[in-house]
């Protein structure tokens, strides 16, 4: 993981305000906090807030639960074109 993070941590520079890539920092935000935890903490002036769940496991419960939207859209669709290739009489049953 030491290998990936120097990677990440070389481009990062890119994608901050005045690199060659600004326009595409959310995306590189968002692909570092899947992979690693955020570096960033709250200042010492503030107060520091421990959650018991960080963004990487919410958002992977997010991934999990589009699992079956996924699967039941996939069979509706092809039920969807199977019954319009019967009626233009493309494939008989």
């Amino acid at each position: 993981m030491k290998f990936l993070r120097g990677i990440l941590d070389k481009q990062k520079p890119m994608f901050q305000k005045g690199g060659k890539l600004e326009k595409f920092h959310y995306l590189f935000e968002a692909g570092e906090t899947f992979l690693f935890v955020p570096n960033e903490v709250t200042p010492k002036k503030g107060a520091q807030i421990r959650d018991a769940i960080d963004l990487k496991r919410l958002m992977m419960t997010v991934v999990i639960a589009m699992i079956p939207c996924l699967l039941y859209g996939t069979l509706v669709i092809s039920i969807i074109l199977q019954l319009e290739l019967m009626e233009a009489s493309l494939i008989k049953f």
